[in-house]
């Protein structure tokens, strides 16, 4: 019988010590009024999880496509559309799993 990769039991006790934590909408957009999560509490609840089980996420850019656009002003807008690939992988083993 082959193990079970430690990469999916990593992901799944980092998922589980999410859900614990609990990231709230505590930013609040001050144009709209509406709260959010920021990237910032997400990285903040996440890393500390991350470094507990051993899990990477590791991002690659697969393909990239920027569009160049004019603003009513006449400035330069740029529309940058990325396809990344996320791997994560365990450090107790180094399975991976792509998406």
């Amino acid at each position: 019988m082959t193990a079970e990769p430690m990469v999916y039991r990593a992901i799944a006790a980092v998922m589980a010590e999410l859900a614990k934590v609990g990231i709230g909408k505590d930013a609040v957009n001050a144009h709209d009024g509406y709260k959010y999560r920021s990237i910032d509490a997400v990285l903040n609840a996440l890393s500390p999880a991350l470094v507990a089980h051993g899990l990477v996420i590791m991002p690659t850019v697969i393909a990239k496509d920027v569009i160049e656009r004019e603003s009513k002003s006449g400035a330069t807008l740029l529309h940058v559309t990325l396809t990344l690939r996320y791997s994560f992988v365990a450090d107790a083993d180094g399975s991976r799993h792509e998406i």
